[in-house]
């Protein structure tokens, strides 16, 4: 039954439910600050208003430099898209032209850093959650990784799917994982909010 309330905000779906997995993530490679009792990183998420693109910009900030990952269904087709830029702070609502260099990026085809397919939303999560934590690295100096204009390092995320690949093979062989409990999860949300 339909209400006079929308609680998904017109997010798309595909965002919502990246950002449902990502709750359950912790980000293990930041170091925890026990004696503040927090990971040594702030992160926030907010929607970005576009039309079909509309979804969520999940923003990390470290040593007052922020990532922002878009993720968003594409306009023409029904893949999940990501678009990534750097910024110096956090903004309380984001637009289109909060992403650096969005419109030269879009003119040159690079404003689509990754897509997936439409019902990969495991994998969407997982890229957002190594791009955060490649963010790290860099910025602390950590690994010999950039993301430096909204790149990524591409080789991670094949190497990282060839092992989603490997653990689908096992997961075939009848063991309880977590993906498993993630859809479930998944789907009480979609039908919380009839999606």
């Amino acid at each position: 039954m339909k209400t006079i309330i929308d609680l998904t905000f017109s997010i798309k779906k595909c965002a919502f439910l990246v950002a449902q997995i990502l709750e359950d993530y912790d980000p293990d490679f930041l170091p925890f600050k026990s004696e503040f009792g927090y990971y040594g990183a702030e992160f926030q998420t907010r929607p970005l208003y576009n039309s079909r693109e509309t979804g969520l910009v999940f923003s990390m900030e470290l040593k007052h430099k922020v990532i922002n990952v878009y993720v968003y269904e594409h306009r023409v087709v029904d893949d999940i898209c990501v678009t990534i830029w750097e910024d110096s702070s956090f903004k309380d609502c984001y637009t289109e032209s909060n992403i650096k260099d969005g419109d030269k990026r879009y003119e040159e085809g690079t404003y689509i850093d990754k897509s997936f397919d439409y019902n990969q939303y495991h994998q969407c999560a997982d890229f957002v959650y190594k791009t955060f934590e490649n963010f790290y690295n860099e910025t602390c100096g950590k690994k010999e990784k950039s993301v430096s204009n909204g790149k990524m390092l591409l080789n991670a995320q094949y190497n990282h799917e060839k092992q989603c690949q490997a653990d689908d093979e096992d997961r075939h062989l009848g063991t309880l994982d977590a993906e498993e409990v993630h859809n479930e999860k998944l789907n009480d949300f979609m039908e919380t909010f009839d999606i």
